[in-house]
């Protein structure tokens, strides 16, 4: 029961891995579709509501990624957990702050005010299991 316990385990970290990995390409796409809409408007063809909206989808297009670039890391610490040693220093602040940017249009839409207030900056953690606690 254990070993079956272990494997079905492994091979949901395997499919965050692989669907992570998937995903990866359209979003980045995505990315350099909306990059390239705002490079080659000359200020007449786009309004400037949608030019904020493309913006704002460029911004999303890369928070998401990042998600997802931390989310394969993750699957892959998971894997090699049993080989390896992940952790190392981190500094707290630095992944609080990089979490509250994250979801910046959500909290200022939401009209919230986040404030970290951590005395201890370096910790010894995965940062990729942190992020995953605080998101």
């Amino acid at each position: 029961m254990n070993q079956q316990l272990k494997e079905l385990n492994l091979s949901k970290i395997k499919l965050f891995g692989i669907i992570s990995h998937d995903l990866k390409s359209p979003i980045r796409e995505f990315e350099i579709g909306t990059k390239n809409l705002l490079k080659s408007d000359d200020g007449s063809s786009l309004s400037p509501e949608s030019k904020s909206n493309i913006e704002y989808l460029n911004q999303l297009s890369l928070k998401i990624s990042k998600l997802l670039v931390s989310l394969l890391d993750w699957s892959k610490s998971q894997i090699e957990s049993d080989t390896s040693n992940n952790e190392f220093r981190c500094n707290i602040n630095d992944i609080i702050n990089e979490i509250i940017d994250l979801y910046s249009q959500d909290i200022n839409r939401k009209s919230l005010s986040i404030k970290s207030k951590i005395k201890y900056q370096d910790i010894n953690y995965n940062d990729n299991d942190v992020k995953i606690v605080f998101r």
